[in-house]
């Protein structure tokens, strides 16, 4: 609602907001935890400290637990790249997170999943949607990049407090 064409050049609107504008979209009450086997949990805050959580026990005590981004059943491919294919909406704290594999970009929500490569047990991870200026127009809605640890930052990302 709100874009005449869409073709991958221009962001577009739902409802007043502007999506694809050239910058990963970080929920920064959102964080991912990496556990063995390249598990990787979904955590959330509601509390509206000026100060977000870095330290993992800090996050695990503090933060709820959602759920798990789908992770490859084959340990050999638990670290690779995939097609997205469902998505599971939290509407209590109005995010998103892969739940199962799709097949390609004709079928499921078409989007992929960076996976990060081999990540160490116990990291934490941003939770990166959308795409950047790099694949922007290549990414929807539902990409999901796993390779940004929380202290990092990038020209790339965008806050969204």
């Amino acid at each position: 609602d709100g874009q005449i064409v869409n073709n991958g050049k221009y962001p577009y609107r739902i409802q007043g907001c502007e999506y694809a504008v050239g910058g990963y979209f970080i929920p920064s009450d959102t964080v991912m935890v990496v556990l063995e086997n390249n598990v990787k949990r979904v955590y959330a805050t509601k509390s509206l400290d000026a100060e977000r959580k870095i330290d993992l026990n800090d996050i695990l005590d503090g933060y709820d637990y959602l759920g798990d981004v789908y992770t490859y059943d084959l340990e050999d491919a638990a670290n690779q790249d995939y097609w997205i294919g469902d998505i599971k909406f939290n509407s209590e704290y109005c995010i998103t997170y892969p739940c199962s594999l799709g097949s390609g970009s004709n079928t499921g929500v078409g989007d992929r999943v960076y996976a990060g490569g081999t990540i160490s047990n116990n990291s934490t991870r941003e939770v990166l949607l959308g795409g950047n200026l790099l694949d922007g127009s290549l990414a929807g809605s539902s990409c999901l990049s796993c390779w940004g640890g929380l202290p990092g930052a990038g020209w790339f990302c965008l806050a969204a407090d």
